[in-house]
């Protein structure tokens, strides 16, 4: 049986995910990660649960539907960064411009998932789209990372998303529940 993850999101639009896939069609031969992202699966991570039985999901949904009730908010794209050892970098992201919204957001969701008893990272939280994993390169890394402000890099979020996690398809996150953000 597939070991099962969850996390709840905030999905990137069509324009957004064009921008940073084009990004990386420039980019991928002369930067050597291990995993390059689908570029269906780009998204801003809100919280990572893990596994999660079909009550915790439930009572979760029930609990976002009562807290979640932001109106759309403006999200935009910002530098490029990295997670890891800055010569052997384990992620590539590109960042989102500070935004009060998102963090009041994921501040109630995190919240909720604690009400519901799940366990979540004690880390700071860092809004960003993974868009590479594990470098590979002979030679460390230490190519300039360039913003990606050449297109389109600003959206509406209207939702978050729970998804679930498929480790053997691509793309590998299925939504499984939308909660819409109210007008």
């Amino acid at each position: 049986m597939e070991n099962t993850h969850y996390f709840l999101a905030v999905p990137i639009n069509k324009a957004i995910k064009e921008t940073i896939h084009s990004w990386r069609q420039q980019h991928q031969s002369a930067w050597p990660f291990k995993r390059w992202v689908h570029k269906e699966d780009y998204h801003i991570t809100l919280v990572f649960l893990g596994n999660a039985t079909k009550e915790q999901r439930q009572e979760l949904g029930i609990r976002l539907k009562e807290k979640i009730v932001p109106k759309p908010f403006e999200l935009t794209l910002s530098t490029l960064g990295m997670f890891g050892k800055p010569d052997r970098p384990r992620i590539l992201w590109v960042g989102i411009e500070q935004s009060k919204p998102l963090y009041e957001l994921q501040n109630i969701v995190a919240k909720a998932c604690h009400e519901v008893g799940f366990t979540l990272e004690n880390r700071a939280y860092k809004p960003h789209i993974t868009i590479a994993r594990q470098w590979s390169g002979h030679q460390p890394f230490d190519l300039p990372l360039t913003p990606l402000t050449d297109k389109v890099n600003t959206w509406q979020a209207n939702e978050m998303v729970l998804y679930q996690t498929h480790l053997q398809r691509s793309p590998k996150y299925e939504a499984i529940q939308q909660f819409p953000f109210q007008n």
